[in-house]
């Protein structure tokens, strides 16, 4: 059994870090070619549709993943599951692109607004995401059915497959934020079609309703946890801050979602290692020692951050981005928070207390989105930094709590 989880963490922590790596090789190279009039445009079409991944999943992949897990010896039980939960990803896909569209036709008439073209853009990232949401649902049943392995590969087919296609397009047809997403929705197109036969089952509308209440304690923790590393981007655009300032800051903010990406197989095998766990003082310990791990490798990206920030940026971004070297320290004063919450996160988990952890994460969500624009107009982007920090550690402080109250399951 040990030797299988090995593997298994083993091929997930790989597929992790494989597609860790093409991301971030990616983003670089988008960086380089969107230059800083264009590149904050794409982070912030990116984070919004990445917030309406999560409504396009609806917590399906969470629930999938926990029902296959609990019913492997018969898993023909959950084909009707993964038939709502294709249905879901349709309807609320279509709906989304219907807004959208209702915002570029009210847009149309004025000329000078840059609302149809942020909406075109939006509306092909959500139909990109659409197909995420897919290839996530095709991953939760691997996971569930304990292929770890294959479906690191999955996820690994994937992100070729979306860079790939986003280099061809952006080579061949024309350099633009809304091509990046044509390119990445068309890559996984691609890969899904191929695919079906291994996958598909007829979308199943029917019953969908009453999925819901089952449903919304994993959109909200996704949404809010989303919102507080990814909101700030969000609120830069709404605000219309300059497009450079943004670009800058953009480029800042995928440095710490790297970092969090890459620990992310450490917080997917913690919450079974916590699980596993004899006793609560023995949880408590190895909650403590990875607390303090975490914190003092958060406090020394900040500390290199402040030290050769500039250089780090024109090396990674190109020379254009030299001056977010100066903001790099205020935006990764955050890291430290995060990954302390990643930690936490399935420690609360595994004492099932998601559903205080996910308030508390959204109480932060509300706040950040409150205080953003004040903070922002008067301290420019470093307030926007310290504002989203200022969430972080709510969140922070207050899941440290839940971790010493007494566990009312002993």
């Amino acid at each position: 059994m040990r030797s299988s989880l090995i593997k298994s963490v083993g091929a997930q922590a790989s597929g992790a870090l494989f597609c860790a790596a093409i991301s971030f090789a990616l983003t670089l190279w988008l960086g380089r070619q969107l230059g800083t009039a264009a590149f904050g445009h794409y982070i912030w079409a990116l984070n919004l549709a990445t917030l309406a991944l999560v409504l396009q999943e609806g917590g399906w992949p969470a629930r999938l993943y926990q029902q296959w897990t609990l019913n492997s010896p018969h898993p023909e039980q959950n084909h009707p599951l993964m038939a709502r939960a294709l249905a879901h990803v349709l309807w609320v896909t279509v709906a989304l692109c219907a807004l959208l569209g209702l915002w570029a036709w009210q847009a149309w008439p004025q000329p000078s607004a840059q609302g149809s073209g942020h909406a075109a853009t939006l509306a092909m990232a959500i139909l990109c995401m659409g197909a995420v949401a897919i290839t996530n649902t095709v991953s939760a049943r691997l996971r569930g059915t304990g292929r770890f392995a294959r479906e690191a590969l999955w996820q690994s087919a994937a992100r070729i497959a979306s860079a790939l296609a986003v280099l061809a397009v952006l080579v061949l047809v024309a350099v633009s934020p809304f091509w990046v997403f044509v390119g990445w929705a068309a890559g996984l197109a691609l890969l899904l079609v191929w695919t079906a036969p291994r996958w598909w089952i007829r979308p199943q509308f029917k019953g969908l309703s009453a999925d819901y209440p089952q449903l919304w304690p994993f959109v909200l923790m996704a949404l809010a946890s989303i919102w507080l590393l990814k909101g700030d981007i969000v609120l830069l655009g709404w605000l219309q801050v300059p497009a450079e300032d943004l670009s800058l800051y953009a480029a800042c903010t995928r440095l710490t979602e790297a970092a969090v990406l890459i620990f992310a197989p450490l917080g997917n095998v913690l919450l079974r290692s916590f699980g596993q766990l004899p006793n609560e003082s023995a949880r408590r310990a190895l909650l403590h020692r990875l607390l303090w791990l975490v914190t003092v490798a958060g406090l020394l990206a900040c500390g290199l951050a402040l030290w050769q920030g500039p250089w780090l940026m024109q090396l990674l971004f190109g020379f254009a981005f030299e001056p977010a070297g100066h903001l790099l320290p205020w935006v990764l004063t955050l890291l430290p928070l995060a990954l302390g919450i990643g930690v936490m996160t399935p420690y609360l988990m595994a004492r099932q207390q998601e559903r205080p952890l996910a308030w508390l994460m959204a109480l932060a969500g509300a706040l950040l989105t409150v205080a953003a624009p004040w903070t922002s107009t008067h301290w420019g982007l470093q307030g926007m930094a310290l504002t989203i920090t200022l969430a972080q550690a709510i969140v922070w402080l207050g899941a440290l709590a839940l971790c010493h109250k007494p566990d009312k399951q002993g």
